[in-house]
């Protein structure tokens, strides 16, 4: 694969935009246009965080599939207030670069991420099914609404306004997007958790809800904790997924 660092004037962050993209070999994979899988870092971490620390470039490097890797500078992967609107990065300004630069194919794409990254994938691809056909998050933070610790990304900005603060209590909320989503277009949606992992209630709680509003999903628990080796281990399922949702599948090593 080649990997790629891509910089651009977004028009939602209002300013410069860095993406690593992990562009498929046509002599291993074929000619494109490829499908687009983008692939979100948690907490603390940037766009390199899946390529440094795990193996996702070997794990997606026999599928012909383009994968994304953006940042959002601890920003939730969500409108927080001009210049951070990395939702806004997100579904337009970074689909519009990629569709232009690179050769992707055009239609749905796929998400994925993990932690921060988890919670990002569940709310964009609940909130934007038409986009995000399949849908994979690992050891995701879903804040609850029944608790407001569980919002520090609202709460701990004493510069909103109340009603700033209610609109993102609403937005940033997991639970709402799903109620609110068209069940007859929902995407693939998986979501796993390490037995071992500090969010695993949260993850339980937006299982057992998902499952009260009849939501199709599929939810898996295995041993692990809030790991690079635990994420490393699971996205080659993920990236599996994807895969059969774009329709594709993996190609032949090549026998150098």
């Amino acid at each position: 694969m080649t990997v790629a660092t891509i910089q651009f004037k977004s028009n939602a962050l209002q300013r410069d935009a860095t993406y690593i993209a992990l562009i498929p070999d046509p002599a291993i994979v074929g000619p494109g246009p490829y499908p687009v899988l983008v692939q979100l870092h948690g907490y603390s971490d940037d766009q390199t965080a899946w390529l440094n620390k795990s193996r996702l470039w070997g794990h997606a490097e026999l599928y012909p599939m383009i994968v994304i890797l953006p940042t959002t500078l601890n920003g939730w992967w969500s409108n927080l207030g001009a210049p951070n609107n990395w939702e806004d990065y997100i579904v337009q300004d970074l689909v519009a670069h990629v569709q232009a630069t690179l050769p992707a194919r055009e239609g749905p794409w796929a998400i994925g991420g993990l932690s921060m990254g988890g919670f990002g994938t569940l709310r964009l691809g609940l909130k934007y099914p038409n986009l995000f056909r399949s849908v994979w998050a690992h050891s995701s933070a879903i804040p609850r609404p029944d608790t407001e610790r569980m919002w520090p990304f609202v709460w701990d900005a004493p510069e909103r306004s109340p009603e700033e603060q209610a609109r993102l209590k609403v937005d940033l909320n997991c639970f709402h997007w799903a109620k609110q989503l068209d069940q007859a277009n929902a995407p693939q949606i998986t979501f796993d958790c390490g037995t071992e992992d500090f969010l695993i209630e949260d993850n339980r709680a937006f299982h057992t809800y998902l499952d009260e509003i009849g939501l199709a999903h599929t939810y898996t628990e295995h041993p692990g904790a809030h790991t690079w080796e635990y994420w490393d281990t699971h996205v080659v399922a993920a990236l599996a997924q994807h895969a059969e949702v774009f329709g594709i599948t993996k190609a032949i090593p090549p026998q150098w």
